[in-house]
């Protein structure tokens, strides 16, 4: 699913990203906060958040859920990227000029898929001598960090490395990761993405106040209508590049094959309704340092205020809004993930019968 849309996934995971970023940057400037803090802004509001959407994008199409979640799993990498770029300007760190830029962005991408992939297959051939499922969980317990921390060694993307091996992993585990071993990591994986989420909000629950005690006087006002302002930017821009990107690939791409992925403005509304913040900005802000050369960071309560307020604003409106926007569509019934489980019930019970005496 994800090679029939690479086209469409690959331009919000990694340009509608930068776009994003710079929106909301200009945005943020322009109602008076420092370049340094905007950007910071920008990039982490800009991805949206897999488990997100799959938690609030129930009633979405298939095409629309595959899209956004294969979105999310790679914008992170991207976002990442602009932030460390805006850290290290505020900093002093970083220096801003376009080449400087296209090298980080291009060892972050391509030396994180390239990690990704080796280490995909060195853990295939360890985890394929291996046969008990205790130890093979721990080896797949233990896989995202190592891939993870090979990738940062040599400055490159550690996200865009651990969902790559993932990638691969889905692909060719099968062949060698007994149905025992996955039984038991199933729920395993369930209940730690669900703590660890729950994580972040509780971290960032604990933040908030402080972060608001710091906004005195009318910085509070500031950091509720920069809030307001940012979330408005970020589904405004998702919208508009959704429109300006497709018109422009019909233009230059008629083939019959790119016809039949063709859709309408309204699924695009409701694509940039579903395009929902989550975690990842809260881990974005909450990295932000607190000192800097044994002071506060610069703004750094109000990165953490009008991120927070964000990712509250997309779950709460957003999430609210999003079933009467997918009505309002009125976008055909996709009965693809039904028909698939029915196949695949079907086959497990022949399987299962003719295991039978």
């Amino acid at each position: 699913e994800m090679r029939r849309y690479i086209r469409g996934i690959t331009l919000t995971g990694v340009l509608l990203v930068i776009v994003t970023a710079a929106a909301v940057a200009v945005v943020g400037h322009a109602l008076g906060l420092a370049w340094g803090t905007a950007w910071i802004i920008g990039a982490a509001v800009a991805p949206t958040d897999a488990t997100a959407v799959a938690a609030m994008g129930r009633g979405l199409p298939r095409r629309t859920m595959v899209i956004l979640r294969a979105e999310s799993l790679i914008n992170d990498g991207t976002a990442l990227v602009i932030y460390a770029l805006a850290v290290g300007l505020v900093t002093g760190e970083e220096t801003l000029s376009a080449v400087h830029v296209a090298s980080l962005f291009t060892v972050s991408f391509f030396g994180g898929i390239l990690i990704g992939l080796a280490a995909g297959y060195g853990i295939f051939a360890l985890r394929r001598r291996v046969h008990d499922p205790m130890v093979n969980n721990v080896i797949l317990l233990l896989t995202p960090f190592v891939v993870y921390f090979l990738a940062e060694e040599v400055h490159a993307s550690g996200v865009l490395a651990v969902v790559t091996c993932g990638l691969l992993w889905a692909r060719i585990s099968p062949a060698v990761v007994s149905a025992s071993a996955r039984q038991r990591a199933t729920p395993f994986w369930s209940l730690t993405t669900f703590v660890l989420n729950g994580a972040l909000f509780v971290l960032i629950g604990l933040e908030l106040p402080v972060a608001a005690g710091g906004l005195v006087g009318s910085g509070i006002g500031t950091a509720i209508l920069v809030t307001v302002a940012v979330h408005l930017t970020t589904i405004v821009t998702r919208f508009l590049f959704l429109v300006v990107s497709a018109y422009l690939i019909r233009l230059l791409d008629r083939r019959p094959s790119q016809r039949a992925l063709r859709t309408t403005n309204r699924a695009r509304a409701v694509s940039a309704v579903a395009g929902f913040r989550g975690a990842v900005s809260l881990a974005v802000a909450l990295s932000v340092p607190a000192t800097l050369a044994g002071e506060a960071f610069p703004a750094r309560d109000m990165i953490v205020f009008v991120t927070a307020g964000v990712v509250v604003n997309t779950l709460l409106f957003q999430g609210l809004a999003l079933p009467f926007v997918i009505r309002w569509a009125g976008l055909p019934e996709d009965h693809s993930a039904r028909d698939e489980l029915e196949a695949a019930t079907r086959a497990a019970d022949s399987e299962a019968l003719a295991a039978l005496p």
